[in-house]
């Protein structure tokens, strides 16, 4: 049942092939194991496509299809699976990585009232403002770190979950056919 629904999904190879703005990787798409949607490939790569949405980097998409061609596995899924990150959920995203985080380095001190360094000319100012920049470091040395850690997660329960859903629906498939089998015998 996934593959069905994948291959709906997924433009066919041959489409691929010809599409002239995909001219430039033409070399590279000729492999199939990375555009046919099979188990392996697609579980593989929705893993790969949701750990870097997960990461705070620019081009996620062109990181998970790089490396999603290096370990060959399915391009497609993989990109698809980085768009997980978009301006809707960039926030919560942000907020669960930072609070995960915290949570396993512990929390930084946050600043109760910022002070404006570039408003007053005195010199104690841009003390505090060297305050406020080594917190707002120990804020995102909790964020990268949720970063990874929440990627990781979620990149794991989706291989995890996948495959276990794919093989599943399989197995029943092939027991409803073994039923239909017994009862026209």
């Amino acid at each position: 049942m996934p593959r069905k629904i994948i291959k709906k999904l997924l433009p066919e190879h041959r489409t691929l092939l010809e599409s002239r703005w995909l001219r430039p990787f033409r070399a590279v798409l000729h492999d199939p194991a990375l555009v046919v949607p099979h188990r392996r490939g697609v579980v593989r790569g929705l893993a790969l496509g949701l750990f870097w949405a997960f990461m705070p980097v620019p081009g996620q998409s062109l990181f998970a299809a790089s490396i999603a061609i290096w370990l060959r596995v399915n391009v497609l899924v993989a990109i698809a699976a980085t768009w997980v990150t978009n301006p809707f959920t960039a926030l919560p995203i942000v907020l669960v990585a930072h609070r995960l985080g915290a949570l396993l380095i512990g929390p930084a001190p946050i600043p109760a009232a910022a002070p404006d360094a570039l408003s007053s000319a005195d010199p104690s100012a841009l003390a505090g403002f060297g305050e406020m920049l080594e917190r707002l470091l120990a804020l995102g040395e909790a964020f990268l770190v949720g970063s990874l850690a929440l990627a990781t997660l979620c990149a794991t329960l989706a291989y995890v979950g996948l495959n276990w859903f794919w093989l599943w629906s399989v197995r029943r498939r092939f027991a409803a056919r073994r039923r239909a089998l017994r009862v026209q015998a």
